[in-house]
């Protein structure tokens, strides 16, 4: 796993105190435990029954719904230190598919261990469980507002702040780097755009010095450009990142 590729923003694995942390200590024995999974392949598909869930301890995973017709549309990005596949009951389905865009590594917990949590009143961890859920789901709030209303070049701008954010988890620098395994099609999926179209705003935002993708790395120039144009309240933003890093990460 020596890719650059496999550790997102450059950091290298670490287990989750989400796993390593009391009370979540008990998963840590669980069978299906640590997994790699290369890139190209599905962790989960679309409709299949929700048995498990997974930290990703390294690399990229894209979550996409296919409609009948045969479209991708992707509705997330998941990177190092993500919680993916939560649901509260194995009886319940996916509706997304989790796909390995890069080489990864993850750790996959039972969803049934969240009834187990339910059913011994383990109230410290079903905060923390609960906690994580509406903390994505205000940032999904966020991008799904961004995507609905704001400009292409807009959307572009929020997608690359967003990553940065949840990679680097503190506000950007002129001159920060993280890598980008992202193609032009998949950013295109993920914000409603052509793969052409995204090129298009890529080469506007490179032209006015805000941000530039170059072999798979991403370089932001202009910090305060780029948070201007993706309408984003990076204090309010930050906060969110803060506090699912608290469930999902130790502390760097």
């Amino acid at each position: 796993m020596g890719d650059a590729t496999c550790r997102a923003g450059g950091h290298s694995p670490q287990v989750s105190s989400f796993f390593s942390n009391a009370p979540w200590r008990q998963f840590d024995s669980q069978p299906s435990g640590v997994a790699v999974r290369q890139r190209g392949s599905d962790i989960f598909r679309q409709d299949d029954r929700a048995q498990s869930f997974c930290s990703l301890e390294s690399g990229w995973i894209c979550l996409y719904h296919l409609y009948e017709d045969g479209r991708r549309q992707i509705v997330d990005f998941a990177v190092q230190g993500d919680l993916v596949g939560v649901h509260m009951s194995r009886s319940e389905h996916y509706d997304s598919t989790a796909h390995a865009i890069t080489d990864t590594v993850l750790m996959f917990v039972d969803n049934g261990r969240l009834d187990d949590l339910e059913k011994k009143q383990d109230q410290t961890a079903i905060n923390r469980i609960l906690h994580y859920i509406l903390q994505e789901n205000h940032r999904l709030h966020q991008r799904l507002t961004a995507i609905s209303s704001l400009s292409a070049e807009e959307r572009i701008a929020f997608t690359v702040l967003d990553l940065f954010l949840r990679i680097r988890r503190r506000p950007a620098r002129s001159g920060d780097r993280i890598r980008m395994p992202l193609t032009q099609q998949m950013i295109g999926e993920s914000t409603g755009l052509t793969s052409i179209h995204v090129n298009r705003m890529l080469r506007k935002l490179r032209d006015r010095h805000v941000v530039a993708l170059k072999d798979g790395w991403l370089t932001i120039e202009q910090p305060m450009d780029l948070q201007r144009m993706a309408h984003l309240d990076i204090n309010a933003y930050e906060s969110i990142c803060a506090d699912a890093s608290n469930v999902r990460l130790n502390a760097d």
